[in-house]
């Protein structure tokens, strides 16, 4: 400065970020020293020289509990600061300072407090002691947990990473909306109720409480999240344990905190996500009974004599009974009234300790099983996600697993008791750790965990991509996502010549080897050559780039099993290990004789495990309405002793009932190089739900009943080849001609191997597509290279189809599902029969598309062979019912909807009249429905008066009907009070 004025000091930028999740200028604070002690904090309308302070290089202070100590770099003005500080170079320790305290420079910094907390401070002055929320954080960080008032920022964070994701891959709808990405509401159990885990708790807004406030150590929030496939906010339930209240145990509280919220999901039809780190279930003695417990011994003072009983003195019995008083509670301890062998007063000897607080034992107990029946029941009529953040215990640990799809971080275990208990139970030191129990080595590998993450931000992450493919809520589809990946594209990836196909590779891509990334793909023309080397050295999968997420990908693998979407829509993906993998048994130190065992299992074969893991990813997705893609590449079952006596029978039977009761379109989709044998076809074929399931082939699939070597040893045997070879070779003819039995021996020795393989080949002729497509066991042949164009373009048709047959069920639902479709089916069939505009050459009719329909197939890359024909004739009729669903046939369905629910309103009318106080309630409910409604009145008395004319009879109801209408009487205030008519007048409603 000049003229004697205070002279300019150091910047000083505060960055506060406690939990390490924060974001955005609110968690940065700037202020400006002066010589003569004061300091200037910079407003927040500074922002972009706060930008230039920032990133200037100068030391960062990171505050916690509002104090900080830091070194600045001096600048001559605040001007000057935006333009010089980039340039700065700032010693390691900053120049030598005054002491100097920081004072706002206006009352209005002063009054913002909570931004400025640093206002009045000591330049160098210590930190002052941690406030109770930062205890509270760090005592999260001691159990290696995430704090859980926290957990709203790590949802933020993940939440800008899965869109930075999307804007970095060139997705479409890649801008966030602006503004915060998570909202959030903490709710409360309402007093009254707090602790009645039988369902009597209700939750209720906490009203701006300040976080770490909670009074239990369940935290619920009521969250709306700004995803990229629901950028206007999808709401979410959360619950979450907070460790750092008595370890996270579940006491009464928390069990009905945590059923409350679980019903409030259920009954909003929202997703559950749990967030577990617990110790199970809470474990108690009543503290003010063990303060004044007293032993009477055998003999008096000599304690090694032995214990006579536990008593309360009469003094102590008082002081409880008082308390018990203030408490509203009965006495929590049951006695046995005694005079004390030495005469000196009386003794309540204790005969049952129940304690004033509650949560002490079996208590907890009856509401672990509680809560556990509430999860099961999300699980099986919601959508729930479990992520395991910190160590989950007993009743944590069955939650983890009842409510499925389970996310666990690597380092925290999920156990029912832990190792130190188990080692006083088995007598010797033989666990050492939480880990060997339970860690991701045990949950990862036996299908208790989906997925295992690093940290909470991945975990959180993981949970919204779970999310993303579940309905927005309960009952509605799940919502698409726009992907930059083409539906019409063909696909890069495909086995050579012999190979076994790559399941992954196949459902999601891979990069191409470095040998092949300039060439074409094997078996492709000099077009299909340039796909790899146009996506730089990327072979793409069936579906769209990126939104493969595998599940249990540790576990029985067998068999692959995960989400994807197929131009955008979610779908449920089950494909086929081709390669063989070992299933790893660890040992268990607890069990002396028992070794580490390494079993080799077979691709392209379902074992006890793979089997179950089937059963269960089908019932996860349909669960979630998702439609399901299987790439069936199947030998069959595995039929060992022990593969029996694990279980795989009962697996493969659950594979049906699974598949039998799916409600969402399935496609059994027979890839490049598969087989499909055996019971493996039995389980998924079309029969088991015709309505739903659909089965295709690539033109070099296989199936059948057993595979070609097989089919030879049983029906073409050594006898009918030498009966072949005679038949057809001249050497061998010419030599039993001559009656040389020799020569004819040696000739049949030379060409048995070569018959053998004709065998084979003749045999294999029997499996091929061609003959499953004459035998009607699938619906047609498709390349593996056009797949995804196809199945994009049939799965959208089938998804239009079941949302129309929904819409026909709800106007008549003694319509059954399987009919609803054949009607929808029906209406299309009709139109484009009709010789109308639209069937011949109207916009979207068959001839418009036509040109749009060849392009389509040539960039799939489908060629014009006799086997294609098929195929691309059910894909252009899939193109135009979509056309006519989406254009000219959205009249006609709102047309014929109207009409069946007429139908159905007739049918119900017909079936009340069909008894005498079916009559007399219909006509009371409409006289009621006429008084409120002058319209309907109105109509009424015109269709009573042409009725009347025509002479359709009744005149004795519809002149009790026109009186009601005119009279107000019983009815109309019986209705008033929730009922139509009188006495034992049956209440009957009719809805059209």
């Amino acid at each position: 400065g000049s003229g004697g004025g205070p002279r300019a000091g150091a910047w000083r930028v505060v960055v506060s970020l406690p939990s390490g999740h924060e974001h955005g200028e609110d968690h940065v604070d700037v202020y400006r020293e002066r010589a003569d002690g004061t300091a200037v904090a910079v407003p927040p309308a500074g922002r972009a020289a706060r930008e230039d302070v920032a990133l200037a290089g100068m030391q960062v202070i990171s505050s916690q509990g509002g104090g900080s100590s830091s070194a600045g770099v001096a600048v001559e003005d605040a001007a000057a600061a935006a333009s010089s500080l980039r340039a700065v170079a700032v010693a390691p320790h900053g120049p030598s300072l005054p002491p100097l305290v920081l004072v706002p420079a206006d009352a209005e910094a002063a009054a913002q407090g909570g931004r400025y907390s640093l206002a009045g401070s000591p330049v160098l002055g210590p930190y002052p002691p941690l406030e109770p929320l930062q205890q509270r954080r760090l005592a999260a960080r001691r159990h290696d947990v995430t704090y859980v008032y926290d957990f709203p920022s790590v949802f933020e964070d993940a939440l800008m990473d899965a869109w930075s994701a999307r804007a970095a891959a060139g997705e479409p709808s890649c801008i966030p909306p602006a503004g915060k990405l998570v909202r959030s509401e903490e709710l409360v159990p309402v007093p009254s109720c707090a602790s009645d885990f039988r369902g009597g708790c209700r939750l209720t807004r906490a009203g701006g409480r300040p976080v770490g406030q909670n009074e239990c150590g369940m935290v619920v929030w009521l969250m709306s999240l700004r995803t990229p496939e629901c950028p206007q906010g999808r709401a979410v339930v959360a619950i979450a344990n907070d460790i750092t209240f008595q370890s996270g145990a579940f006491s009464p509280k928390e069990d009905a905190v945590f059923r409350a919220a679980t019903e409030l999901a259920l009954d909003q039809h929202l997703p559950l996500v749990y967030l577990a780190a617990n110790s199970g279930a809470r474990v108690g003695l009543a503290n003010e009974v063990r303060e004044r417990l007293r032993v009477e011994w055998a003999l008096p003072g000599e304690p090694t004599s032995g214990m006579r009983y536990l008593y309360l003195s009469e003094e102590d019995h008082e002081a409880l009974s008082a308390m018990a008083a203030s408490h509203c509670q009965p006495l929590g301890v049951v006695t046995e009234k005694r005079s004390a062998p030495d005469g000196s007063g009386t003794h309540h000897v204790l005969t049952d300790v129940v304690g004033l607080e509650d949560g002490l034992g079996v208590e907890c107990l009856s509401g672990s099983g509680a809560i556990a029946s509430a999860y099961a029941k999300a699980f099986k009529e919601g959508y729930t996600i479990t992520m395991v953040s910190g160590r989950t215990v007993g009743i944590g640990a069955y939650l983890a697993r009842l409510g499925r799809r389970c996310v666990q971080r690597s380092d925290q275990p999920i156990i029912l008791t832990g190792f130190s208990a188990l080692n006083k139970l088995l007598g010797r030191q033989v666990y050492t750790s939480q880990m060997q129990l339970g860690g991701p080595r045990v949950m990862g590998h036996n299908g208790v965990s989906h997925h295992v993450v690093r940290d909470d931000l991945e975990g959180v992450s993981t949970v919204l991509r779970l999310l993303s493919f579940a309905p927005a809520t309960l009952g509605a589809p799940p919502p698409a996502l726009p992907s930059s990946d083409p539906v019409t594209r063909p696909i890069a990836y495909a086995p050579a010549a012999g190979e076994k196909l790559d399941p992954r590779a196949a459902v999601a891509g891979r990069a191409a080897p470095m040998s092949a990334a300039d060439a074409a793909p094997p078996n492709a023309g000099a077009k299909d050559g340039a796909v790899a080397r146009a996506e730089a050295g990327w072979q793409s999968g069936l579906f769209d780039r990126g939104s493969w997420l595998e599940s249990h990908a540790g576990w029985a693998t067998t068999v692959v099993t995960g989400r994807a979407r197929l131009g955008g829509q979610p779908v449920g993906v089950i494909a086929v290990e081709t390669a063989t993998t070992m299933r790893h048994l660890p040992a268990d130190p607890g069990m002396p004789d028992s070794s580490e065992l390494n079993i080799p299992q077979a691709g392209q074969v379902w074992f006890p495990d793979s089997a179950s893991k089937t059963a269960l990813a089908m019932e996860e997705f349909g669960l979630e309405r998702l439609p399901l893609f299987v790439l069936a590449n199947w030998r069959g079952f595995s039929g060992g002793q022990r593969d029996l006596f694990e279980g795989v029978l009962q697996a493969g039977s659950q594979i049906v009932e699974q598949l039998r009761t799916y409600k969402q379109p399935v496609f059994v989709y027979l890839p490049a190089n598969s087989e499909l044998r055996g019971g493996a076809w039995v389980v998924v074929d079309t029969q088991i739900n015709a309505t739903c399931v659909e089965m295709y082939a690539d033109p070099t699939a296989r199936g059948g009943v057993l595979e070609p070597e097989g089919i030879v040893e049983i029906k073409f045997r050594k006898p009918e080849l030498l009966k072949l070879m005679a038949r057809l070779d001249p050497v061998l003819q010419r030599a039993r001609a001559e009656g040389d039995a020799g020569a004819a021996a040696a000739r049949e020795r030379v060409l048995l191997p070569l018959y053998q393989q004709v065998a084979r080949q003749f045999a294999d002729m029997h499996d091929t597509p061609q003959r499953m497509l004459a035998k009607k066991v699938i619906r047609s042949i498709v390349p593996w290279r056009a797949a995804r164009a196809f199945f994009g373009t049939r799965l959208k048709r089938r998804l239009m189809e079941e949302t129309l047959a929904n819409h026909v069920q709800s106007a008549d639902a003694s319509i059954s599902r399987a009919s609803a479709l054949t009607l929808v089916r029906s209406w299309h069939a009709a139109a484009s029969a009709s010789p109308d505009a639209w069937a011949t050459s109207g916009p979207g009719s068959p001839v418009a598309l036509a040109p749009d329909i060849a392009s389509m197939m040539a960039a799939a890359g489908a060629s014009a062979e006799p086997t294609n024909a098929l195929f691309a004739e059910q894909m252009a009729a899939d193109v135009v019912f979509l056309s006519w669903a989406e254009t000219f046939g959205r009249s006609l369905i709102a047309q014929e909807l109207r009409g069946l629910q007429s139908q159905a309103a007739a049918r119900t009318v017909h079936q009340v009249l069909a008894t005498a106080e079916g009559r007399d309630g219909l006509l009371r409910s409409i006289a009621v429905a006429a008084r409120r409604d002058p319209v309907l009145a109105m109509q009424l008395r015109m269709t009573l008066a042409e009725a009347a004319d025509e002479g359709a009879g009744g005149g004795g109801n519809l002149d009790a009907l026109d009186a009601n209408m005119r009279t107000p009487g019983p009815a109309s205030s019986a209705a008033g009070a929730g009922g139509v008519g009188g006495g034992k007048q049956t209440n009957l409603r009719v809805q059209t």
